[in-house]
């Protein structure tokens, strides 16, 4: 397995990781519209998720430049 595809597989992991976070928020805001957790409770667990997201998507733009860079320098 090269260095290539070891990256797109990392990047493929955190985008569905992230997708997956994202499914989670939608299905707690439905609990709480349906008034099966508190509205506290939802916004704590929203902003821990969102708190996951951010730094899912921080190693996700770093492992991106890194493909592109490395794509980059063996094309020279």
């Amino acid at each position: 397995m090269s260095a290539f595809e070891r990256l797109e597989k990392k990047i493929d992991r955190l985008e569905h990781s992230i997708e997956k976070n994202r499914e989670k928020i939608d299905d707690l805001q439905h609990k709480c519209e349906d008034h099966k957790i508190s509205e506290s409770k939802f916004e704590s667990k929203k902003k821990q998720l969102h708190s996951k997201i951010r730094n899912l998507d921080s190693r996700l733009r770093v492992l991106k430049g890194n493909l592109v860079k490395k794509k980059h320098n063996t094309a020279k």
